[in-house]
C-alpha cells in the first residue's frame, strides 16, 4: 500500500513582488512546521533554521503551546490564526505580529511582521504627543480669548476681521520662533524680527546689542508677539513710532513703544497691555495719553529669562 503523499515544496512566487529591505517574511510550512518554501528570510539564516527556530517559540509560558503546536492545528482544522511572537529565543531576536492559514495544497501560509522596537518608539512618541496635546488646547484657549475681546472692542465685522487676523498672525510668529527652539522659548532679537514689520512704515527699532541674545521663556514670547501686533496697529496712521527694549540693573527688560501723531485710542487693548499682558511676564505695563500721540512701557521680569 503506498505511503501517503506529502504536499511538494513550493518556490517562492517569483512574479510577486520583492519582499527584500521590508518588515515582511512569508513561509509555507508543512503540517509538521517543515518550511516548503520562504521570501524575505532574516540575514544570516538559512530557511530550515528560521522555521525550526519560529516552530519551537512558545507562545504561552503558561499553557507551553509552541508556534509548531499553532501550525499543525490550522493545517487540521482550516482555521486562521494571528498571534505575535515576543522576543524569539534561541538565533533570533525579534518580535513579528504573525498571521497563519491553511492553503489549498493542505501546507500551512505564514506572514509574519517585524514589530522589533515599534513599542519602544511608541514609547517615546507618547510623552510628546501628550505635550502637543496640552500646548494645542492652550493655543486654543488664548484663540478663543482674542475673538472675543477683539468682538467687543470692534464696531463690525470688517473691522474685527482685519484685528483678529493681525492677532493671529502675531500668534503664529511667536510659535515659529518657539517651534525652532523645541519649545523651549526665543531670542529677544528674533521676536523683534518677526514680530515687528519696519516694511514701508515709519517704526524705528532699537534693541541694546547684549538683550538681542537674551532668552525668553515660551509664553512670554507669545505675549510679546500679541503686545507688539496690538502697538502696531494702534500706531498704523502714526507720524513716527519708536520701539526700545533695554535691560534694567536687576535683570529686568524694559520695553518702550511710543509715537506721535494720529492713533485709535477707542481700539487699543489696554486691558492686555496694562494687566493680562505684564501679568504673565511678572511685570509691569502702562499707557499714558497724549494729544500728540501714546507712550507704553512694558517691564519683563527677570524670572521669564532662560
Amino acid at each position: 500500500m503506498p505511503e501517503p503523499s506529502s504536499p511538494r515544496p513550493r518556490a517562492p512566487d517569483d512574479r510577486a513582488p520583492s519582499l527584500a529591505g521590508s518588515r515582511v517574511t512569508l513561509l509555507s510550512l508543512t503540517a509538521e512546521g517543515v518550511a516548503l518554501s520562504g521570501r524575505n528570510v532574516p540575514e544570516g539564516l538559512s530557511l530550515d533554521a528560521f522555521a525550526g527556530c519560529l516552530a519551537a517559540h512558545r507562545l504561552s509560558a503558561i499553557s507551553g503551546r509552541t508556534f509548531g503546536d499553532l501550525v499543525r492545528t490550522i493545517a487540521r482544522t482550516g482555521e486562521t490564526a494571528r498571534e505575535r511572537c515576543e522576543e524569539i529565543e534561541g538565533i533570533i531576536t525579534a518580535r513579528y505580529d504573525t498571521d497563519l492559514w491553511r492553503q489549498p495544497d493542505g501546507s500551512v501560509g505564514v506572514m509574519l511582521v517585524d514589530i522589533t522596537g515599534r513599542d519602544h518608539d511608541a514609547d517615546r512618541v507618547r510623552p510628546l504627543s501628550l505635550e502637543l496635546a496640552h500646548r494645542t488646547k492652550n493655543v486654543l484657549a488664548v484663540v478663543l480669548s482674542l475673538a472675543g475681546q477683539t468682538a467687543r472692542r470692534t464696531p463690525d465685522f470688517e473691522h474685527f476681521k482685519n484685528r483678529f487676523f493681525d492677532q493671529i498672525q502675531a500668534l503664529s510668529n511667536a510659535h515659529d520662533i518657539i517651534a525652532a527652539t523645541g519649545w523651549q522659548g526665543g531670542r529677544v532679537g528674533d521676536i523683534v524680527d518677526a514680530c515687528i514689520d519696519t516694511r514701508g512704515t515709519r517704526v524705528s527699532v532699537t534693541v541694546a546689542p547684549p538683550v538681542e541674545r537674551v532668552v525668553l521663556e515660551s509664553n512670554a514670547v507669545q505675549s510679546i508677539a500679541l503686545i507688539l501686533s496690538e502697538l502696531q496697529v494702534a500706531s498704523e496712521f502714526s507720524d513716527t513710532a519708536t520701539c526700545t527694549i533695554a535691560e534694567t540693573p536687576a535683570g529686568a527688560l524694559d520695553l518702550h513703544w511710543s509715537c506721535t501723531g494720529r492713533y485709535d485710542r477707542d481700539s487699543l487693548w489696554t486691558a492686555m497691555l496694562c494687566r493680562h499682558a505684564p501679568a504673565s511676564l511678572e511685570g509691569e505695563g502702562q499707557v499714558d495719553f497724549g494729544d500728540d500721540g501714546f507712550s507704553y512701557r512694558l517691564s519683563i521680569g527677570a524670572g521669564r529669562r532662560i
